[in-house]
């Protein structure tokens, strides 16, 4: 929506030089004079007319149907008419080829000195109207020609009028996704949505495509478009339902009334409780004929004001918006019947407050790393909660087991900001069980039984707030972590 205004004001200057400076240079004549030829041949025919000489009169009639009756190449008449959406434009010019080349040289002038623009040669293109189709906004104009068409007073009724075409490559390519290899097919990533999903969404796409078209007088070759998609539809629900398609018409058939009358088509109904209207997709009852009526725009639409307050009446009301429950303030996380609950993998972790809601002072929620990360401890393993409000169970830190990995390990949820998983050995020999425990935001760790702490090699160095891994000098395939504190120097390497 913002791309057509920018280019509507920015463009405008554009229309003022066309609207004040080409037109009224390049419109002239009123209208054209009569054509000779076609004259002389009426004059013919009123002259034996008047003799009694009938049959001749027609023939001639006949032969003045195949001429035009006013000037095609009269040099004092012309028109110009001009016609942009955003920044796609069309001119249309009665006259030579000469003049409509000189007119497009001054618009691209005008766009180079006054708006620094340049026309695209491959876009910007002079086209017959009476030989070819220009191409504007997904339509194709023509000028229309046909000696047979007349108006209740016998004359020619569309001649060298202004006809609108849908495109044939547009139809192509709306049925290209409902078709394989030329026959229609189901839309398989449709199958999951429920029957009224489906029928709406076809319903919707087809009507779009429909009523954008509805100036164009082949509208009717949108039924190409229709049967298309109503095979696909049918072809999708059997699919759904591991039916064929005869069933499906069976199911959902049924008669809609549209303002053209009654129509055939297609009809999912889902009844709702409460003595509320049931919900009604259907597929059909668009009328492939063509429309000119002219629709009102309305420009000033009435104003509608809404009930709600100001924000801060909003935040100083002290009352959950969902469930009205007065309370805590507006900041405060609760319990509320209207929030959905999750289950399973998407439930919120249970470290906080009661609902696994993060407390407003701390607003990252971080997620659950997935099963096989490289970070997460294996799910066997048993968790411990330390019930402080700002921890979040994101990850693990294992211990235990000396540095053959023999001891039974212990997990705890690690403060942010978070770090990898880390493996503290017990003793030299493997045969202690390590300890761990997450206090005033450090890891600690101690040695196994019967070794001092200090020289317990899967000790924690408190030295840098980084964690250092290095190959363990007790078991090569094993790494193990040292985990540092602040304010104590560098990590030493060997625990």
């Amino acid at each position: 929506m913002v791309s057509p205004v920018i280019s509507s004001i920015y463009l405008d200057r554009l229309d003022k030089f066309i609207e004040q400076a080409l037109m009224p240079a390049y419109n002239r004549g009123a209208r054209r004079t009569p054509y000779r030829p076609y004259m002389r041949l009426w004059q013919r025919a009123c002259r034996l007319e008047q003799r009694g000489k009938r049959e001749a009169g027609r023939a001639l009639r006949k032969q003045m149907q195949a001429l035009p009756s006013r000037d095609p190449a009269d040099p004092g008449y012309r028109r110009l008419r001009y016609c942009r959406y955003a920044d796609d434009w069309l001119l249309g010019f009665t006259g030579p080829r000469q003049e409509a080349e000189q007119i497009k040289a001054c618009i691209g002038q005008f766009l180079r000195d006054q708006l620094k623009l340049e026309l695209s040669p491959a876009k910007t293109l002079i086209t017959h109207g009476r030989t070819q189709a220009a191409r504007f906004l997904g339509y194709e104009i023509v000028v229309l020609h046909a000696d047979d068409k007349h108006d209740h007073r016998g004359h020619r009724s569309i001649n060298a009028a202004i006809g609108l075409k849908v495109p044939a490559d547009v139809i192509r390519a709306k049925c290209k996704p409902c078709l394989h290899h030329g026959r229609p097919i189901r839309r398989t990533e449709r199958i999951a949505d429920t029957d009224f999903s489906i029928v709406a969404q076809f319903q919707a796409e087809f009507r779009g495509v429909a009523e954008y078209c509805k100036l164009a007088f082949n509208r009717h070759r949108l039924g190409r478009l229709k049967y298309v998609m109503e095979r696909s539809l049918t072809k999708t629900l059997a699919r759904k339902y591991r039916i064929r398609a005869a069933p499906v018409y069976r199911r959902y058939r049924a008669v809609l009334a549209t303002e053209h009358g009654p129509r055939r088509g297609l009809q999912v109904t889902v009844h709702r409780d409460g003595g509320r209207p049931p919900l009604v997709a259907h597929w059909g009852g668009i009328s492939l004929a063509r429309d000119t009526t002219p629709a009102v725009l309305n420009d000033d639409p009435p104003r509608i004001w809404s009930g709600r307050s100001e924000l801060v009446q909003r935040l100083l009301a002290d009352a959950c918006e969902l469930c009205r429950l007065q309370g805590p303030g507006r900041g405060t996380p609760h319990p509320c019947p209207q929030r959905p609950q999750l289950h399973g993998a998407q439930a919120p972790t249970r470290m906080g407050h009661a609902d696994g809601y993060p407390p407003p002072q701390d607003p990252r929620r971080l997620p659950r790393l997935p099963r096989g990360h490289p970070h997460r401890a294996p799910s066997k393993a048993a968790t411990m909660s330390t019930g402080e409000p700002d921890a979040t169970e994101i990850g693990h830190v294992r211990f235990g087991g000396g540095a053959g990995g023999k001891g039974p390990g212990q997990l705890a949820p690690r403060r942010r900001p978070t770090l990898p998983p880390a493996w503290f050995g017990g003793g030299a020999g493997g045969k202690g069980p390590g300890q761990g425990h997450l206090a005033g935001g450090r890891l600690h760790a101690a040695g196994g039984p019967g070794k001092p702490a200090g020289s317990n090699p899967g000790r924690a160095p408190r030295s840098d707030p980084t964690i250092a891994a290095m190959p363990s000098s007790g078991s090569p395939g094993r790494w193990r972590q040292a985990c540092a504190c602040p304010g104590n120097g560098p990590p030493r390497p060997g625990g």
